[in-house]
């Protein structure tokens, strides 16, 4: 390998799901023997978990804002920029790509491009951007804006486009004419995660008389767990002989929104939330369950083809689920996956009691799912497709 990888990404100080993503995928690089150099951008210094993973990987920098900076968006944003502009300095452009994750379009980044631009750019896409064209607006009205109206101009100056679903890829694509179109690169690469931290469950035989669902994540509206309780009211109203338990480990963002959802007697009884748990008191619980659930109302943020880690984590750890997007990582005829529709109306719980019934005649299911976590979704294997898919890149300036 002849170049110089150099990843930029906006991170906040904590050491979030964002910040270890990133982490992940800089160790897998490494690992792979590429020559990178990862600059992580903030607003803050990094809290006291962050910093120690920072400081025991001697390629790993950090750009801070100046304090006096912070206070105004606009002036923040631009000395952002400008740290990374200072960074590049150092790197020769015919030997270096630049990696970033898009942080969507507007002059100063339109201005960053231009700036820098020597260097061949690839950016990896995680949202859909530009959700007016999807008639969803973002708290950030101002940003919405700005990413309509500079959207065009930003990534003809970017060589190369990674999306995460094709529904990301397909919107950077939308933006380019055939024409420009014939001269980017792009790579369709679904998250990953680290498969060797998931201890693979032992399987659960559903005996008929209670379902046992788990939930790992933050509760947000837009996972669906409303969906999930509406349809166990409807269930419950017609006096079934299954029982359902909901296991939700996770601190609970939107947790008075759930509330209200929580009527029935039957259904209250039925969600315990265990608030935050330990990786290891997580497996304990996926041990005793027989499903898990993915995000069920991702159509409220505008998605229909998803790549959450979510499921990637169940997928390690050997636990069917059921979910409502689809995902580029999974056949949609996978055994261990059970679809309901993409909107906001209740489905049959009955589905997800059949669906454990036929789990019970596959009792080997849990170390299959591990295998093709292995083989298919962990970083080693996405940065691989990126490394190859920079390689073409590089190749193509030479």
């Amino acid at each position: 390998m002849d170049y110089t990888i150099v990843y930029f990404a906006v991170v906040s100080a904590d050491f979030g799901g964002v910040e270890q993503k990133i982490i992940a995928q800089f160790d897998a690089l490494h690992a792979l023997g590429a020559e990178i150099h990862l600059f992580l951008v903030s607003s803050f210094n990094p809290g006291e978990t962050f910093a120690f993973e920072i400081e025991k990987r001697p390629g790993v920098n950090i750009l801070i804002n100046s304090p006096e900076k912070i206070r105004n968006a606009r002036v923040r944003r631009k000395e952002k920029f400008d740290l990374m502009s200072s960074a590049l300095l150092n790197y020769d452009p015919k030997h270096t790509i630049v990696y970033l994750r898009y942080p969507l379009a507007d002059l100063l980044f339109l201005q960053f491009l231009n700036k820098n631009i020597a260097y061949k750019f690839v950016t990896e896409h995680q949202e859909v951007e530009n959700k007016l064209r999807l008639g969803i607006l973002t708290k950030n009205f101002a940003q919405d804006i700005f990413d309509f109206a500079f959207g065009k101009a930003v990534r003809k100056k970017i060589a190369g486009f990674v999306g995460v679903s094709s529904q990301y890829l397909d919107n950077q694509i939308s933006y380019l004419n055939r024409n420009i179109r014939n001269k980017k690169y792009f790579l369709l690469n679904g998250n990953g995660i680290d498969t060797s931290i998931f201890s693979v469950r032992k399987n659960s035989y559903f005996d008929g008389q209670t379902l046992k669902l788990l939930f790992v994540g933050g509760g947000f509206k837009y996972q669906g767990l409303h969906r999930l309780l509406i349809s166990m009211e409807d269930y419950y109203k017609t006096n079934p002989r299954v029982r359902v338990i909901v296991h939700f480990a996770g601190i609970s963002q939107e947790k008075t929104y759930l509330v209200k959802f929580l009527k029935h007697p039957k259904v209250r009884e039925s969600v315990v939330f265990h608030g935050f748990l330990s990786p290891d008191e997580i497996d304990h619980i996926a041990n005793e369950c027989h499903i898990a659930v993915n995000s069920l109302s991702v159509h409220l943020i505008g998605q229909k083809v998803t790549s959450t880690l979510k499921s990637r984590e169940y997928f390690a750890r050997g636990i069917p689920f059921v979910t409502s997007s689809f995902d580029d990582d999974f056949d949609d005829r996978n055994p261990y996956i059970v679809k309901v529709s993409g909107d906001d109306n209740p489905f049959d719980i009955r589905e997800l009691i059949n669906f454990a019934y036929k789990l019970n005649t596959d009792p080997a299911h849990p170390q299959k799912m591990r295998q093709y976590a292995i083989a298919h979704l962990d970083w080693s294997v996405k940065m691989k497709k990126l490394l190859t898919f920079w390689n073409e890149i590089i190749e193509d300036i030479h």
